[in-house]
């Protein structure tokens, strides 16, 4: 037992020892561990600190670089901004100038424009005057720096032109010359013109004063001046000088300045004649109907009075005879009264109403037919305004504006009938 407990005495010693000698060993090695750890975690914080060090050198290089281009730039932003504005300065200067330069050609321009229209005049001038183009006289035949020297001198030789043609227009010439008749036929005989605003001519015994006819003709106008002419070609002069008066001889002219009833009709057109038909229509009917009232008004006005006095005497039928003296409308209703009263007084009222209706028929006569022809005129006179006026726009679709006399028909038709409506 001893020796069992020696034994196990000794084996729990070793297993002491061992524990004893690994606890040893772990707390060596956990020392050594913790050695080893000490030593990374101080490298590693040598390490992020140099690291820490370098990043904020590295951040106030950055940062002093950023400044110094942030000045750099706000330096040169001054310097831009300057230059914009000088810039814009010198723009700004450009354009006025660009614009008194676009006026100053504009008016350059216009006064080409201009120059060339009195260019043109004076050449039409000029060839009314008999004178040569610029290009056959001599002038023309120069030789010249530049066109501008050339249209001075066209400018010039347009005014000498007009200035001539300005002189011929402002003398009286007697010449031989040709003229139409009223009925077409051309005969030859003396004229005398009055500068290019009249004319009178003789051609054996007939003659008068002349109006143009187109394409330099002369045409007999006033054919009761023939004594006047007669006069003034003898070197006489005459009381009395009935010229017609027109602006050169290009063109025909129109002697017939009055106008006729028939001209005013045939301007109306077809809704002017129906406007026409119903204002004479109505008007017949209106003197008719006048003529019936003047016949069914009260024939003595005395005997209306006695007849009066008679029924407040209630002398019914000496009354009722009365009424024939009294005559008309009245006359016979006063009549067709008394007649019920003689017959009851209960039916008075309907003798009244019968003797009214009778009468009725006569004093309405025509009077519906007047109303409608009087408020069916102006709507044809609009309808005439109308059809005008889409005549005047066909008519200008076709040809323009050129000519105002095509244009004429149309707006006559439109004023005319609207005329006559009202008038109706």
């Amino acid at each position: 037992m001893r020796i069992n407990a020696l034994y196990k005495n000794n084996y729990l010693m070793k297993t002491l020892g061992f524990l004893l000698f690994l606890l040893s060993s772990t707390e060596v090695f956990a020392q050594e561990e913790e050695s080893l750890l000490m030593d990374a975690y101080q490298k590693e914080f040598v390490f992020l600190d140099s690291e820490i060090r370098q990043l904020d050198a590295r951040k106030k290089e950055v940062a002093a670089d950023g400044e110094e281009r942030v000045r750099k730039a706000r330096a040169g932003l001054v310097v831009l901004e300057a230059r914009l504005l000088a810039l814009s300065s010198e723009s700004a200067r450009f354009t006025e100038s660009l614009r008194i330069v676009e006026e100053e050609g504009q008016k350059s321009q216009d006064a080409f424009d201009l120059a060339q229209s009195i260019k043109s005049q004076g050449v039409s001038k000029s060839r009314d005057a008999g004178m040569l183009s610029f290009d056959e006289s001599p002038e023309g035949k120069r030789s010249y720096k530049d066109s501008g020297e050339r249209l001075l001198a066209e400018l010039e030789y347009a005014f000498k032109g007009s200035m001539t043609l300005l002189d011929h227009a402002s003398t009286i010439t007697k010449c031989p010359g040709q003229f139409y008749l009223d009925d077409g036929k051309q005969v030859e005989g003396q004229v005398l013109k009055f500068g290019r605003i009249g004319a009178m001519g003789l051609a054996g015994d007939q003659g008068g004063t002349l109006a143009p006819s187109g394409a330099g003709q002369l045409k007999l106008a006033r054919a009761e001046s023939k004594d006047q002419v007669k006069t003034l070609l003898e070197n006489e002069r005459a009381p009395l000088l009935p010229l017609f008066i027109f602006q050169g001889f290009d063109k025909n002219v129109d002697t017939n300045i009055g106008k006729t009833f028939q001209d005013i009709l045939d301007a109306g057109g077809p809704v002017g004649f129906v406007i026409i038909f119903l204002g004479i229509a109505g008007l017949i009917l209106g003197v008719i109907r006048a003529w019936v009232l003047r016949s069914l008004r009260v024939q003595d006005k005395q005997a209306l009075e006695e007849l009066m006095e008679l029924v407040k005497s209630k002398k019914l039928e000496k009354a009722r005879k009365m009424t024939e003296k009294v005559g008309g409308a009245l006359g016979r209703v006063l009549s067709g009264t008394l007649q019920g009263l003689l017959v009851s007084e209960k039916k008075v009222e309907d003798a009244i109403s019968a003797a009214i209706l009778k009468e009725q028929g006569k004093i309405d006569i025509f009077r519906s037919v007047i109303t409608v022809f009087a408020a069916v005129a102006p709507l044809l006179g609009l309808l005439g305004t109308v059809t005008g006026m889409i005549g005047t726009f066909d008519i200008i679709t076709l040809y323009g504006t050129g000519d105002p006399k095509l244009l004429s028909g149309g707006i006559s038709e439109a004023l005319v009938t609207t005329e006559f409506g009202l008038m109706v």
